[in-house]
């Protein structure tokens, strides 16, 4: 699943360059009811990822909140993983350059194993 969530981000990013140019640029400056409006679909992504992650098993215990705690996080990972993909070069990252799409790639599936990993162990404490 992992793998398939960064591959569909990085697909869309290549078919949506501007679109995602917009969105990294504007989220945090720019007109107040742009950010608004991003904010908002970016919540409705939020919301619906809730009710994705509440229908598995690993969220068994889990309150409402923390569900939210979490899916803000993949939602927010993924942005960034997409500004990456965007300031990506197409070769390495030698000499202190911007890094390959596929070390972008390979790092956020390495960070969405972490937080899956935290996620199954989160309730462990309480």
């Amino acid at each position: 699943m992992i793998r398939r969530s960064v591959d569909v981000i990085a697909r869309h990013v290549h078919e949506h360059g501007a679109h995602f140019r917009f969105l990294a640029r504007e989220r945090h400056g720019g007109v107040a009811a742009v950010r608004t409006a991003i904010a908002a679909g970016l919540d409705g992504f939020v919301r619906d990822l809730v009710e994705d992650l509440a229908a598995q098993p690993e969220s068994a215990g889990w309150s409402e909140a923390d569900l939210r705690v979490l899916a803000e996080l993949y939602v927010n990972h993924m942005m960034l993983t997409a500004t990456a993909i965007l300031e990506a070069d197409s070769g390495g990252a030698a000499g202190g350059g911007p890094r390959s799409e596929r070390e972008i790639l390979e790092t956020a599936r390495t960070q969405l194993k972490l937080i899956s990993l935290g996620r199954c162990h989160w309730l462990d404490e309480r």
